[in-house]
């Protein structure tokens, strides 16, 4: 189990860009904020359609039960339908 850190925590751990190492915290996610939730998996390595290559993450990201990706982002022009797992990265939790 673990906690969703704070708003505040989160956004001083994330770039401009809201990204750290590479994962994007989505304005969703924020919604979860000092929450409990247990760990569904542990990422170790994450398949790139793009390139068609599985990378290797420098560290672990989560994915938590029932956190779901619900489609909706500014940057798109259409919601997207996948219904994926959010990633957490480890520096946007604490243990419960």
């Amino acid at each position: 189990m673990v906690t969703v850190r704070s708003v505040d925590r989160i956004k001083g751990s994330v770039n401009a860009l809201s990204r750290r190492d590479g994962c994007f915290f989505m304005p969703q996610m924020f919604l979860y904020s000092g929450r409990n939730f247990r760990i569904v998996k542990v990422v170790k390595n994450v398949f790139d359609e793009g390139t068609l290559k599985m990378n290797v993450l420098k560290s672990p990201l989560y994915l938590l039960e029932g956190l779901i990706c619900e489609g909706e982002f500014d940057g798109f022009r259409n919601r997207c339908d996948r219904s994926c797992h959010m990633f957490w990265h480890e520096d946007w939790l604490d243990p419960a």
